[in-house]
């Protein structure tokens, strides 16, 4: 397997970074065409949809490409991903009239969760691709779906003004790159698809699904604070701290495209029981993050929410304390992002599960209260108290997970 380590750092990050900010620029076009009130809806449909996005991408690329079963194919994983997919869609239809949102805010939400379908689908490509060692392509796909998708966004919305128009211009964006890009690259790898295999799907669906749990209780939980802003503030609050969080989801993104690239090379060392190259690798990633994370707060605090106002033209200046800790906040998930896919690798699920499902709880009932409370401020103070706790409970699982895996190769 050639040695793609730098070039594929490079163009994943380039094209992860620009595919993450989407939702950015998708804000900000929407903020400054739409007007505040419009913004609050598509932020929460966004939201939503990312929610959603966990049922089709089910167990996610890590467990793809760290599978180990050799009777296993890709093409299982493949006819999985239609299966999630398929559920998403009915679940999130369910959900939508169980809400009795108004017709507007609905056809938004429902189109954003089929434009998140094709983008679930697009993972078990994608890890394909990454086992090939060619991450660098997965780079590529994601940068013309993230030009392509903004221009178009924005032409679509400064025509129509309307939402509805602009989220079918995301749809049809993404479906485009993923049949003649994404496609066409396992068309070059040969890569022909097997008959369906009701046994090994049933094994995916069976060992990925702690992992599904605890990735949409993930999910929930960064969410959490808007779900609480949604049942009790207006679509403008949601707005502004859509814009103050949107900061936070970069964080998360960029500790996702420096672990993928390691992903390989983690799965090797797994392989040769070489726990202290993982254990490092973990450890290197982990100071990164510290490190940009660091960064971040500084220029955050001093300039975030003047550049944010900047590009949202809203004055969001008395909102610096409240944008420092959630970029803290979402620092301290960043590490659990990177200790969370280290223990999936090490196939420890069950117990990280059962970390979400309580961690969802206590966050639940607190961002209820600290938004009835505190309004957004109490929105941000929860989704740092969460984060914090799930670091803890984390760094704690992962050190004994490493130890026992130690004290099991020396019994050897």
């Amino acid at each position: 397997m050639k040695n793609n380590i730098k070039k594929n750092f490079i163009y994943n990050t380039v094209g992860s970074v620009l595919y993450s900010m989407t939702s950015l620029f998708f804000m900000i076009i929407v903020t400054r065409v739409n007007g505040l009130d419009e913004s609050g809806i598509f932020t929460f449909a966004f939201s939503a949809a990312c929610l959603f996005w966990v049922i089709g991408v089910y167990s996610g690329r890590v467990y793809q490409v760290t599978e180990r079963d050799k009777y296993i194919t890709d093409s299982d994983y493949i006819y999985t991903k239609i299966i999630t997919c398929m559920v998403m869609l009915i679940i999130g239809f369910i959900y939508l009239i169980f809400k009795h949102y108004d017709m507007y805010k609905f056809t938004v939400m429902l189109l954003l969760i089929i434009y998140k379908i094709l983008n679930a689908f697009a993972e078990s490509l994608y890890a394909i691709i990454q086992k090939k060692d060619e991450l660098y392509k997965v780079g590529i796909s994601l940068f013309l779906k993230a030009v392509f998708e903004i221009v178009i966004f924005l032409i679509v919305n400064l025509l129509t003004k309307n939402l509805i128009y602009s989220s079918l211009s995301l749809i049809a964006s993404e479906a485009i790159i993923l049949l003649f890009y994404d496609f066409g690259i396992l068309k070059l790898y040969k890569f022909k698809i097997t008959k369906f295999n009701g046994k090994n799907n049933l094994k995916i669906l069976k060992f990925g699904f702690p992992v599904f749990v605890f990735t949409i209780l993930t999910q929930y939980l960064i969410n959490a604070p808007k779900y609480a802003i949604d049942n009790n503030l207006t679509d403008e609050a949601q707005s502004i701290f859509g814009m103050l969080s949107m900061i936070a989801t970069l964080t998360v993104m960029l500790s996702q495209l420096i672990l993928h690239p390691y992903l390989n090379s983690m799965n090797e060392d797994l392989k040769r029981n070489s726990s202290k190259d993982f254990n490092r690798k973990v450890f290197k990633i982990c100071l990164l993050i510290i490190g940009i994370g660091i960064i971040e707060s500084i220029f955050g605090y001093l300039i975030g929410t003047s550049l944010l106002g900047v590009l949202y033209g809203i004055d969001l200046s008395h909102y610096n304390f409240l944008l420092l800790i959630i970029i803290i906040g979402s620092i301290f998930y960043s590490i659990v992002s990177v200790l969370s896919n280290a223990l999936i690798a090490m196939r420890e699920n069950n117990s990280q599960t059962l970390i979400f499902i309580i961690d969802s709880i206590i966050l639940y009932f607190l961002s209820d209260y600290m938004v009835k409370q505190f309004n957004i401020d109490g929105a941000a103070y929860s989704y740092f108290i969460g984060m914090a706790i799930l670091l803890v409970i984390f760094i704690m699982l992962y050190i004994f997970k490493i130890k026992k895996i130690n004290g099991d190769m020396n019994e050897n």
